[in-house]
């Protein structure tokens, strides 16, 4: 049998570094203005039902609309989904613990309305449950998935030897938490799409649901040595990327869309600089009406 030698080529600009094809990281979030809880086969699922088309939507001979029609195509450059979707599954874990099980439905809505739609990937968009012209997904399928995030995430904290005295991978080592982190990363699969404009081509790798969108995130993150580094902030305790060594308080948006415990920080340390500042021209007022 003949031996064939197997090369590996490598595309090196004039400075000796190597060539990346650029690429645009997108995903879809399907707006729905609310969602409801229906039982369906003996299982819960969480009902999208109200939500209004895109401008540009076309409706169908039937008059109705698919499900492109209430897509927004996102270009990812932030780790919004992943940082999200990890201080989601830390709720639940709490709320579990409470016997909150209402609480934790309600949690996952508010979540899906502000993300978007979570598991429309092609392959399951003709299947999805429908009641009431909604679509629908079981629990059961959110929970494992936002399981199987978490579980990721905390292998590649071993990985990068991030410490949390919480991860349940510690005692498996690096070998085994490399194979499974390695087999995550084999199933994302996105999607490759291709255009040209301007003679320069352009190309978009898409996720096929937010979770995979997600994992798109954090290997994104590992290819920045800086933003390679995850802490807890300090005020929220939720996951966060700093943007440099010294900071220890997060940027990610709250759910109100209000502030980040960053500004909160900053605004409750300047009006405490204030109240001081304030209180001690007081203060010296009255030692000078005493004398």
């Amino acid at each position: 049998m003949k031996n064939f030698d197997y090369v590996n080529e490598q595309f090196l600009n004039d400075d000796g570094e190597y060539i990346h094809l650029p690429t645009t990281f997108v995903y879809d979030k399907i707006n729905f203005d609310s969602y409801a809880i229906h039982i369906y086969d003996e299982r819960i699922h969480i009902v999208g039902e109200t939500c209004l088309p895109n401008k540009n939507a076309q409706r169908k001979q039937s008059g109705g609309y698919g499900l492109g029609a209430f897509t927004q195509r996102i270009e990812a450059t932030t780790g919004n989904l992943l940082f999200s979707l990890l201080k989601l599954h830390d709720d639940i874990i709490d709320l579990e613990k409470a016997d909150m099980h209402e609480s934790i439905l309600k949690k996952i809505i508010v979540w899906c309305v502000r993300y978007g739609f979570p598991l429309a990937d092609d392959t399951v968009q003709d299947k999805l449950f429908m009641s009431g012209g909604g679509f629908g997904f079981p629990l059961t399928d959110f929970r494992m998935n936002l399981e199987s995030l978490s579980n990721t995430f905390e292998q590649y904290c071993v990985l990068k030897g991030i410490s949390d005295s919480s991860n349940k991978f510690h005692k498996d080592g690096f070998k085994k938490c490399e194979t499974y982190f390695s087999y995550t990363v084999m199933n994302l699969s996105p999607r490759v799409t291709m255009s040209f404009k301007d003679g320069r081509m352009k190309v978009e790798l898409y996720a096929l649901n937010l979770f995979k969108a997600a994992l798109y995130q954090l290997l994104l993150f590992s290819q920045n040595p800086r933003d390679g580094e995850f802490r807890r902030c300090h005020l929220c305790n939720v996951w966060f990327a700093p943007k440099h060594g010294k900071q220890i308080y997060c940027d990610n948006v709250n759910e109100h869309d209000t502030r980040t415990c960053y500004a909160e920080k900053y605004y409750k340390r300047k009006m405490s600089n204030a109240n001081k500042k304030r209180m001690g021209k007081v203060d010296s007022k009255n030692v000078k009406e005493r004398e």
